[in-house]
């Protein structure tokens, strides 16, 4: 017998109800489904060992933390060490209940969460000489990632992730300022020059790695926003803003198209969008390969036509998928852009908007022939 929530019990209960009504299962074989399943019954015992625990932890804190100054080092390893063990006592007895399946107590994570905080906060307090912010955040990084490969859980991975960003950030290796607004328009490319510092792909490696142990859905995207964002500063500085710009957009366009998740294909599309856009300002291309003009026109006037024209077939194909929505809205926002903007210069608004209109009125007939069609077969 599975252990479910009361509204998991209800919908089921609902369905089954429905489906009784339209004659497609019997009472019987409805009552037999039904009986497969239980309520979730929550554990008094263990909701009070959790109150009391969390109370306790309180109270010795408040102590420790008033004569903290006062305690030498044996005592204080003591404080942290047995707040660590009372927390991995509470995680098993919260989990006790769910041992039978794959599940785990939410108030058992939340034990072994808070025991990893206790960590962290002996590592920075326990030492007579306290350690420098970034080696302390070193230590918590490397204690967190082996609590999370032994215990797998995902709230632990969540931390992981979190105090690793922190540490990519802190170091460098993800240079927010250099994303935001893409400050280099010049590379210089090694190898040594993109994969330095080497730790930070290394620790990139590892998080991908307690990913896979727990396949966590909400863990993996986060995971993949900090490679991508890691990736990204290391283009930046070894190839510059132009060429890292080429290669996000054809990256997003090609997760928008492959991506077997809908929330990475959305991703994809918005990342394809959001820079295919800042690609139809003449300021981001830059660098020698792109000075060369063409039709008369330079370089910085030519690309940015040849972009806002690839991205809007791409939003087009997008809105022809079915991404209707998101294609449509970085549609708009290319019109708009050129709307308020003078328009490649040789083109009037009227041209533009008239022939946009007609390749949409286009797409829409022969998608209705071709359902149409489809459907007479």
């Amino acid at each position: 017998m599975k252990a479910i929530k009361k509204r998991e019990f209800e919908f089921l209960t609902n369905e089954l109800d429905f489906w009784q009504s339209e004659n497609l299962i019997t009472p019987d074989l409805a009552n037999n489904i039904l009986n497969l399943y239980e309520l979730k019954k929550r554990p008094m015992r263990a909701i009070l060992l959790m109150a009391g625990f969390l109370l306790l932890m309180l109270g010795c804190a408040s102590v420790a933390v008033a004569n903290w100054e006062t305690l030498n080092q044996f005592y204080r390893f003591g404080i942290i060490f047995g707040g660590y063990i009372a927390s991995l006592i509470a995680y098993v007895i919260c989990n006790k209940p769910y041992s039978s399946g794959a599940s785990k107590s939410r108030a058992g994570q939340a034990c072994l969460l808070m025991g990893s905080f206790i960590l962290i906060a002996g590592i920075f307090f326990v030492p007579s000489e306290r350690p420098k912010f970034i080696i302390g955040l070193g230590y918590c990084v490397t204690a967190v990632f082996l609590i999370t490969m032994i215990m797998r859980d995902a709230w632990e991975l969540y931390l992981l992730e979190f105090l690793a960003f922190l540490y990519l950030v802190l170091t460098r290796a993800i240079n927010l300022i250099a994303l935001q607004f893409l400050t280099n328009p010049a590379g210089n490319f090694s190898l040594e020059n993109f994969f330095s510092p080497l730790r930070a792909f290394v620790l990139a490696g590892l998080i991908w790695l307690a990913v896979i142990f727990i396949r966590d859905r909400t863990a993996f995207n986060a995971s993949f926003m900090i490679s991508l964002a890691l990736i990204s500063s290391r283009m930046i500085f070894c190839f510059g803003n132009t060429w890292t710009l080429i290669i996000l957009v054809l990256f997003g366009a090609a997760i928008s198209f492959l991506s077997r998740f809908y929330d990475m294909m959305i991703f994809g599309l918005i990342l394809s969008g959001v820079l295919g856009i800042l690609l139809t300002w003449p300021e981001f291309w830059n660098g020698e390969f792109f000075e060369t003009g063409y039709f008369g026109y330079s370089g910085q006037e030519f690309y940015p036509i040849v972009s806002a024209i690839l991205i809007a077939l791409l939003m087009i194909i997008q809105i022809y998928r079915g991404n209707i929505i998101a294609g449509g809205i970085f549609f708009v926002l290319l019109a708009g852009r050129y709307f308020f903007d003078e328009l490649f210069g040789y083109i009037s608004k009227a041209w533009f908007f008239g022939i946009a209109g007609a390749i949409f009125l286009a797409a829409g007939l022969f998608s209705s022939f071709f359902t149409k069609s489809k459907s007479s077969k």
